[in-house]
């Protein structure tokens, strides 16, 4: 067993794990979504090749900081638990590059969060939050950013530094968007559908996509 490189424990009733998992240290994928994990077991911070983590459909309210310890983490699945923070110290995961927040009780994100340079995909939808952090567009090499179904009333104006190539924003409050919306070069797939727009600004010709979604909206013309 000590040869395991993906192991998939999905579907049981796990609330912890055993000891000797630490044993399996050629372990790159890990999957216990939809299990009874409240919190990360410590032992698995231990397991330093794991590149996929998969926690989905627990019941996490909190991450520990000692998850810093997988350095060489990619993708980080929390979707569909109970978590309402992230901790700074998520950061220091410099090689993530898919994040799945999605289904969860978030109402902010750390400042600290755009330090994540690597990142290419986060899914933020189902949560709870209002606003972004102004630092936002310093996730340049984010390339598809998931924000359906929060709160949000406005976007910042570095929105627009972005290099994202998909952008989902259905289901929120926007009202308007910023004018630097319309430096969103790569922009490929937006969805805008449910919102509160009534115009949109003239930047918007500028942008190059190839499928646009904004039914459900409040857009008239004179």
């Amino acid at each position: 067993m000590q040869k395991l490189e993906r192991l998939n424990l999905k579907y049981n009733q796990l609330s912890t794990l055993p000891d000797n998992i630490v044993q399996l240290q050629n372990l790159n994928v890990l999957v216990l979504s939809y299990n009874q994990l409240t919190t990360i077991p410590d032992n698995i911070v231990q397991l330093q090749n794991l590149n996929v983590l998969v926690l989905r459909g627990n019941q996490l309210t909190s991450l520990p900081d000692s998850i810093v310890q997988l350095q060489n983490l990619n993708v980080l699945v929390l979707r569909g638990n109970q978590l309402s923070t992230l901790p700074d110290s998520i950061v220091q995961l410099e090689d993530l590059r898919t994040l799945d927040l999605s289904y969860s009780k978030l109402t902010s994100l750390p400042d600290s969060i755009v330090q994540l340079e690597d990142l290419r995909t986060i899914d933020l939808s189902y949560n709870q939050l209002t606003s972004l952090q102004d630092s936002i567009g310093q996730l340049r090499n984010l390339e598809v950013l998931n924000l359906g179904y929060n709160k949000l009333t406005s976007l910042p104006d570095s929105f627009g530094e972005l290099c994202i190539s998909e952008l989902n924003l259905r289901n929120n409050k926007l009202s308007s968007l910023p004018d630097s919306f319309g430096k969103l070069q790569e922009l490929e797939k937006l969805d805008l559908s449910y919102n509160k727009l009534t115009s949109l600004p003239d930047s918007f010709n500028e942008l190059n996509i190839d499928e646009l979604f904004l039914d459900g909206n409040k857009l008239y013309t004179d």
